[in-house]
């Protein structure tokens, strides 16, 4: 559990203030929140199940939906977000999530805000995806100059080398002459 100061000095960092709506959702971040956690970026805004708080820190983007008899929380890691996408119409901005198979669509009046989460998210994803491919290439490495458990799994094995394919039909210079 946070304290409600290290939160409103983090949002007052960042010049937001939530004074009617958000206010729930901001009491509701204390409990959510780790205390190694740090708020990177916020806006208030409305998705297909109501109005929550997008929420965007060093390790997860969460969305904060506080009512009087119930709490609805969705949280994605920045390794599991495939792609996210701003549009900006007339008075609306919109920002689309897509994670898996979930695609989220969180509207806001606030633009400016939607616009810096969606930067700060479309780097943390190219992030994760450098630290992804940088582990896979270690971990190849690794396993290059380890002995194989079953000789038929070295490289270039006699046994898993690409055979000829057989002629479907014999050609007729190789029939002997019948005699």
């Amino acid at each position: 559990m946070v304290a409600q100061r290290s939160i409103k000095s983090q949002l007052s960092r960042l010049k937001l203030h939530f004074w009617f709506f958000g206010r729930a959702e901001i009491k509701e971040l204390r409990k959510i929140l780790e205390p190694s956690e740090v708020i990177r970026h916020c806006a208030h805004g409305y998705y297909h199940g109501g109005s929550g708080l997008l929420v965007a820190t060093n390790k997860r983007l969460m969305l904060i939906d506080k009512r009087p008899l119930y709490l609805n929380f969705e949280e994605m890691k920045y390794e599991l977000i495939r792609n996210v996408s701003f549009d900006q119409k007339f008075l609306q901005a919109s920002l689309i999530i897509q994670s898996g198979a979930k695609k989220l669509l969180f509207k806001s009046v606030s633009d400016a805000h939607l616009k810096q989460i969606q930067q700060y998210v479309s780097d943390e994803i190219s992030l994760a995806k450098k630290h992804f491919a940088k582990e896979l290439t270690e971990s190849k490495l690794a396993n290059l100059g380890k002995a194989s458990l079953h000789p038929a799994w070295t490289p270039h094995n006699p046994m898993l080398m690409k055979r000829r394919r057989p002629t479907k039909f014999y050609a007729p210079s190789r029939l002997a002459p019948l005699s």
